[in-house]
């Protein structure tokens, strides 16, 4: 088996268009199926809209939001809680091998973006930075009420197109527009530091009691819960537009974000050897979907993983580098 090496965004280019290809061809993969197969309904008399491989990981996300951990909770079957980040290691692993599929490379690493370096500079600088180039992921959106991206592969002039969008109520909704930016730079918000990345680091255990955004430990000053640094969270909040909802996965950059969270686990996994995941299997009922070998939600798979199956994925991927 080739086991892929994950690169950063920012520096390596070779990483940068493989990604940008594979993003094109996934997004252009017809599936067959259309939002009307979902029951998904048009927004302002849409009809219904065609998906694509690329569309169906944003169903999955959206579902995994959509599935409160136990029902009525703010915990869901992937946030807010301990699975968030082995259940977005296995998405990272699922999308990056239909990437190595339509760019048959077998070797191909989902490359990440190493946000707390773009945040070490300046507020006005960030917009700025490589990730944000034409030739990467294209830059802000445009003025006005309607902040469709202008720049870059995935343009309002591209073609790319926005098929399923969740509103601020969390109503899902079939759609055909652009896809949306609207960088916070403009009102003085900064991304993560790399001190703020230290800080999180050092932390154990994994995660404590009460289990959600309430919590001490490493998993949710990552994902972004405990003020005042944000992290994963602070990334999404300062990217807006389409990053803000619960289908984030239609902006590539969602992609970037993650795969840098998941290797900031990977660094605290390699500082921390012996600290073990948390819960494990002897919790409670009400935290099923979170617990060592609880199954994860799955959407287009047959057999789901468990939190435990993504603790060692270094047969699969490694990161050109941990630290900070």
């Amino acid at each position: 088996m080739t086991v892929g090496i994950r690169r950063d965004i920012r520096s390596d280019d070779g990483a940068r268009d493989a990604y940008v290809q594979g993003v094109i061809r996934l997004k252009q993969e017809d599936t067959g199926l259309t939002t009307g197969d979902f029951r998904i309904p048009g927004f302002a008399g849409t009809p219904p809209q065609p998906l694509s491989t690329w569309d169906l990981f944003v169903l999955w996300h959206l579902v995994a939001m959509n599935t409160s951990t136990p029902p009525g909770a703010d915990r869901n079957a992937a946030h807010v809680g301990p699975v968030f980040l082995p259940w977005h290691r296995w998405m990272l692993l699922l999308l990056e091998a239909n990437l190595q599929r339509v760019l048959r490379d077998a070797g191909f690493g989902l490359p990440y973006w190493d946000w707390a370096a773009d945040g070490d500079g300046s507020v006005d600088e960030q917009p700025q930075a490589p990730v944000w180039k034409r030739e990467c992921m294209g830059g802000d959106g445009s003025a006005g009420s309607e902040p469709f991206v202008t720049t870059g592969p995935f343009a309002a002039d591209s073609g790319f197109r926005v098929r399923v969008w969740s509103d601020e109520e969390g109503r899902v909704w079939a759609v055909d527009r652009p896809l949306r930016r609207r960088f916070r730079a403009g009102e003085g918000l900064g991304l993560p530091t790399t001190a703020d990345v230290k800080a999180a680091l050092e932390l154990l255990p994994y995660d404590t009691e009460p289990w959600d955004r309430n919590s001490d430990g490493f998993r949710n000053r990552l994902e972004g819960w405990t003020r005042p640094t944000g992290l994963h969270n602070l990334v999404h909040v300062w990217a807006r537009g389409d990053m803000e909802a619960a289908t984030s996965p239609n902006d590539p950059v969602f992609y970037l974000n993650h795969c840098n969270v998941d290797r900031l686990w990977a660094a605290w996994q390699a500082e921390h050897p012996d600290a073990p995941y948390l819960p494990g299997d002897d919790a409670p009922g009400d935290l099923l979907r979170h617990r060592l070998s609880d199954p994860m939600v799955a959407f287009f798979t047959d057999t789901a993983a468990t939190p435990a199956d993504m603790l060692d994925v270094s047969s699969i991927y490694t990161y050109d580098r941990l630290t900070m």
